[in-house]
């Protein structure tokens, strides 16, 4: 209750003047009653959120100032638990609040510029309301994270203005955190398209200047391709050496690990034996 409580009151203040409180309120609860909704299917069902709160809750000591994937949740969870002193519960309402707070951001953009589409405005709401989306943004992990970065993303991009760049770079450098290798394309997308979003025309020496850092930026890339790799979970040390640089090993590896995100786990045919469930999840799972 108090969790709850103090969201609530922290996301209201936040959208006061960007979204009616009657549209807040029904977004807040029905994102709500989704996490509850988790909560009773764990109690039957296995799911990464139980392994995420027992990893933290064991507070290991991790080497590294950076943490990506799985292991940025892992240290994220054992930082709140040991701040908060948050139970299963209460971390599970803490994470289902980044996705409430990345559906009104969603909400909040189209609240401020009315769609006279009906077509497209409806389109809107059924994605801000569809309920799979809902149930897999709800629970501790990598998808509310991921979720509510793309959209303070896509917020920050509408309606551009420089006074946005700071929750720009922060919502890329969580989805660098949470997954890097759907984070790395998107910022190389927008660092070559950023100039033509920028609030002010600049001379030719401005755009010189920037993509030669742009491409500076892609050089060390590929120096630090390895780190990155390795860091991302995409090939191990072992690998890498073994391989050296076999462009065609690293791209069947990324591959695979695209797959294995962006599609539906069939174990669950086999831990569940529940169809529905698999097909929910195959169809309407948060791709990529």
């Amino acid at each position: 209750i108090l969790s709850v409580s103090i969201i609530y009151i922290i996301f209201q203040n936040l959208f006061e003047k960007a979204l009616e409180l009657k549209k807040f309120n029904i977004i807040f609860f029905y994102h709500l009653a989704f996490i509850f909704i988790f909560l009773v299917y764990t109690k039957s069902n296995d799911s990464d959120s139980i392994k995420y709160f027992i990893d933290g809750s064991r507070n290991i000591p991790r080497d590294g100032f950076f943490y990506f994937g799985s292991q940025f949740v892992v240290v994220l969870t054992s930082n709140l638990i040991n701040l908060f002193k948050l139970d299963y519960f209460s971390l599970n309402i803490v994470f289902g609040s980044f996705g409430t707070l990345g559906l009104l951001f969603l909400a909040s953009m189209v609240d401020k510029k009315p769609i006279t589409n009906f077509l497209s405005y409806y389109f809107l709401l059924i994605l801000i309301f569809l309920p799979s989306l809902h149930f897999f943004t709800s629970t501790i992990g990598k998808d509310s994270l991921i979720f509510l970065s793309a959209c303070i993303l896509v917020w920050c991009l509408y309606d551009f203005n420089n006074t946005k760049i700071p929750l720009l770079i922060g919502s890329l450098f969580l989805m660098a955190l949470t997954r890097i290798y759907i984070a790395l394309p998107v910022i190389f997308a927008l660092l070559f398209f950023f100039p033509f979003i920028i609030e002010k025309k600049y001379k030719n020496i401005f755009y010189k200047f920037y993509y030669i850092s742009v491409f500076t930026l892609i050089f060390l890339v590929f120096i630090f391709i390895k780190e990155i790799f390795v860091k991302a979970g995409i090939i191990t040390e072992a690998e890498f050496i073994f391989n050296k640089i076999d462009l065609n090993h690293l791209w069947l590896r990324t591959k695979s690990s695209f797959v294995a995100t962006s599609t539906a786990n069939s174990n669950y045919m086999e831990m569940h034996n529940n169809y529905l469930f698999y097909y929910f999840k195959y169809t309407f799972g948060p791709f990529i």
